[in-house]
């Protein structure tokens, strides 16, 4: 990367900027993410909206209501996207529920071993 050499400026400072641009716009975007954990899944049209809102959750704070058929991946697309989320943002605490409290405990395992899959060190919570 080439940077105007200013005063102050110096390697680390440019090995900081690297770091800062790289977790901002850099590693995977959620697309590449999901065909990177599960590559039998295939990209899907009507799920684009719900990967544009998710997306959107890295930029701003969203409030949705998400209606699809049963069995349009609504969950499978949640759980990943939450999986990305947690990659790319590892500082921030994320939680997922549902109706239930064995389909919660569920999916949070089913996050976790897809956070886990791509590089993310979790500690352990003691249940999910």
């Amino acid at each position: 990367m080439l940077v105007p050499r200013q005063e102050g400026w110096n390697p680390k400072s440019e090995e900081r900027l690297a770091e800062l641009l790289q977790w901002e716009y850099g590693g995977l975007g959620l697309r590449e993410f999901r065909g990177q954990i599960l590559p039998h899944l295939k990209p899907q049209d009507h799920l684009e909206p719900l990967l544009n809102l998710w997306e959107r959750t890295r930029r701003e704070q969203v409030r949705a209501v998400i209606e699809l058929p049963p069995r349009h991946a609504k969950t499978t697309t949640g759980l990943i996207s939450l999986a990305w989320r947690i990659k790319r943002d590892p500082a921030l605490k994320f939680a997922y529920a549902t109706y239930g409290d064995d389909l919660s405990l569920k999916g949070a395992r089913a996050v976790r071993r897809m956070a886990i899959a791509s590089g993310v060190t979790l500690v352990s919570d003691g249940g999910a």
